[in-house]
């Protein structure tokens, strides 16, 4: 099946809507990068095409953890994942979306 970035609603689960604008608007330039979201950081540098690339992580994340819940396949891994250090409002520590809590929050 093929990858699917996850769009707002998804990301909304676990990340603040103004946070969400504010990684779109980095993506779009990212000399706007707001520090005050943790982006254009040391740890968390802005590039153009970071919420797309952040999105379809979080998006592969979603669809592993859906595939194994519905019992499609046993075990899924996504190997460009894991980034769970992103907060609510703020990237952190090279993360900028949650996809464990994304995963497990499209779960529940």
């Amino acid at each position: 099946r093929a990858a699917r970035p996850l769009g707002d609603s998804t990301l909304r689960l676990v990340h603040r809507q103004d946070y969400v604008s504010a990684v779109r608007a980095a993506s779009a330039d990212p000399r706007a990068a707001d520090q005050d979201y943790g982006l254009g950081t040391v740890d968390d540098p802005a590039f153009a095409g970071m919420h797309e690339a952040s999105a379809l992580i979080a998006g592969l994340s979603v669809g592993a953890a859906e595939a194994v819940w519905r019992g499609e396949t046993a075990h899924a891994v996504n190997f460009t994942g894991g980034l769970h250090h992103a907060m609510p409002g703020a990237a952190a520590g090279f993360c900028i979306y949650n996809d464990p809590a994304l995963a497990i929050a499209r779960l529940l």
